[in-house]
C-alpha cells in the first residue's frame, strides 16, 4: 500500500476484517511498518482507500465506534445469472470499462456535492484530491 491511493480485495476473508486493530491502523492516521524482503524495513503513512468485496459481513468484536466511523458498507443483492452472462459477455463489458469508469466518477462527484459525505469531510476531501 506504500504510495498507493487505492487497495482492492475482491475476495476478502472475514478473518482479516474481523481484526479491528489491523483495520484501524490501516484506515487511521497510524504510521505503518513495512518489512521488505531483501531490503531495509521502513515506516510510512497509508493514504490508500481500502475496498473489500465479500459474500457476507464478518463478525466484528469492536464496539468502540472506531470502525463504524471509517466504513461505508454497500449491500448489493443482485446476482449475475447465466442469462446475464449471455446477454452481456465479459469481453464486451471489458471494452466498455472506460465509459463505465467515467460514469462512476460523474456519480461520485455528484455524491460529494450532496449531504452523503457531509459527516465524512476528511474522506470526501481525500477522494476529491485523488479524482482531480
Amino acid at each position: 500500500m506504500y504510495q498507493k491511493t487505492a487497495n482492492f480485495d475482491t475476495d476478502a476473508k472475514p478473518e482479516f476484517l474481523g481484526d479491528a486493530a489491523t483495520l484501524k491502523s490501516l484506515t487511521g492516521e497510524d504510521t505503518l511498518y513495512a518489512d521488505v524482503k531483501y531490503d531495509q524495513p521502513f515506516m510510512f503513512d497509508n493514504f490508500a482507500k481500502l475496498t473489500f468485496a465479500m459474500n457476507s459481513l464478518p463478525p466484528m468484536r469492536d464496539f468502540s465506534g472506531g470502525l463504524e466511523r471509517r466504513a461505508i458498507i454497500l449491500k448489493i443483492d443482485q446476482q449475475i445469472t447465466n442469462a446475464d452472462k449471455k446477454k452481456y459477455p465479459l469481453s464486451e463489458m471489458r471494452q466498455e470499462m472506460p465509459g463505465m469508469f467515467n460514469l462512476a466518477m460523474i456519480g461520485l462527484r455528484r455524491l460529494l456535492k450532496t449531504s452523503f459525505y457531509r459527516n465524512k469531510v476528511y474522506e470526501a476531501r481525500t477522494i476529491c484530491m485523488v479524482i482531480k
